[in-house]
């Protein structure tokens, strides 16, 4: 990807490089926390145990949810730096999020609790799993393209992985 730089005053921003790092790298991270959460409802295997059963169903279906709109929004933050090959993966790629997101709703089962006269939500594990599934393989196919426009990692650039996490993470 060709690099702008502005200069004000003392600074030069490389603004490719910024966009890079917040609209597509720093998605690309997340999207990994987002299966975790869709998986186990939770990051942390201490939280998965201490917590109702109703809030890990809730974290989960938010979990799935998420990851699709991220995928979503990777798609959308990259398709103009593609050339032609690239955007007609990205496009596949987003025929199939949109297929998924038809499905979604059928993930999460809503009944009323007789008993207490309350709301219940369970999560059908078939539909589900099939949807996270689907999501995931989009997840690891949307690196090649975005790779080959050198968006992941550059030709040119030496790329040190522990300074990178740092720069998505903390943003410097």
């Amino acid at each position: 990807m060709g690099d702008v730089e502005i200069q004000g005053g003392s600074e030069t921003w490389n603004v490719a490089q910024g966009y890079s790092i917040t609209k597509i790298l720093k998605i690309l991270v997340l999207l990994d926390d987002y299966v975790r959460i869709a998986e186990f409802g939770s990051l942390e295997l201490e939280q998965s145990f201490s917590e109702p059963s109703h809030i890990t169903t809730s974290r989960r279906i938010a979990g799935i949810q998420r990851l699709h709109a991220e995928l979503m929004m990777l798609i959308d933050n990259s398709f103009f730096i593609m050339r032609k090959i690239g955007q007609e993966e990205m496009l596949k790629l987003r025929a199939r999020l949109q297929r998924i997101r038809k499905i979604l709703p059928a993930c999460v089962i809503k009944k009323i609790d007789q008993r207490t006269d309350g709301h219940v939500t369970t999560i059908n594990e078939y539909h589900f799993f099939n949807c996270l599934e689907d999501l995931k393989k989009v997840k690891e196919e949307i690196n090649t393209p975005l790779n080959r426009a050198n968006l992941i990692f550059p030709e040119s650039e030496e790329v040190d992985p522990d300074e990178l996490k740092r720069k998505i993470i903390f943003g410097g």
